[in-house]
């Protein structure tokens, strides 16, 4: 029997999805942008920083597991688990900064959880807050294993890759929302 609300998805589901577009925008990403990369760690563009923001946002804790199922398949990708203590801690650094950084805006503005009343400025506000947080974490452990000399090596890479990846996905999906509502609004 239905009672015509649609059930949430299950956590595995949340999971797959959640880690699998994580590989693939990584995946794709490094195809598309490598040429930019400044190393291993940092890019001047970083498609998959959306989906940090996203699945926070969307599915909290479940999308903080679902992040470093991801992270952690990339990190494989990357290393080769050639180290894999960096591997995990990369991989909880990319998924526990989005939600630090949510946390903090959410107790700024008042955020609920199903994002209504959500404004323009706060998403914005929002993107750069999960960048900042996400790089300075991530430098901060760079920088005490010596995986760099100077904070500000990859820092300012980071950032700016974070911020385009996260505008140039949302960009995509409002585009993409407004040619299927186009598309499937009867014509007048």
């Amino acid at each position: 029997m239905s009672s015509g609300a649609s059930t949430p998805p299950s956590v595995l589901a949340q999971l797959t999805l959640i880690s699998g577009c994580w590989v693939f925008l990584y995946v794709l990403n490094d195809w598309l942008f490598d040429h930019v990369a400044i190393s291993q760690y940092a890019s001047w563009v970083f498609l998959p920083a959306a989906l940090r923001m996203l699945a926070v946002v969307l599915c909290g804790w479940t999308g903080v597991f679902g992040l470093f199922i991801g992270s952690f398949i990339t990190g494989y990708y990357t290393h080769d688990f050639t180290d894999p203590g960096m591997v995990i801690v990369l991989a909880g650094l990319s998924a526990l900064a989005p939600m630090i950084a949510y946390l903090l805006c959410a107790r700024l503005f008042g955020l609920r959880a199903d994002l209504q009343g959500l404004s323009a400025s706060q998403l914005v506000v929002l993107s750069v807050t999960v960048a900042l947080v996400g790089s300075f974490l991530h430098n901060l452990h760079f920088v005490s294993i010596g995986a760099t000399s100077a904070f500000g090596d990859t820092f300012i890479a980071m950032f700016v890759g974070d911020l385009i990846g996260t505008f140039v996905m949302l960009y995509a999906a409002k585009w993409l929302m407004g040619f299927v509502l186009s598309k499937s609004s009867p014509a007048t």
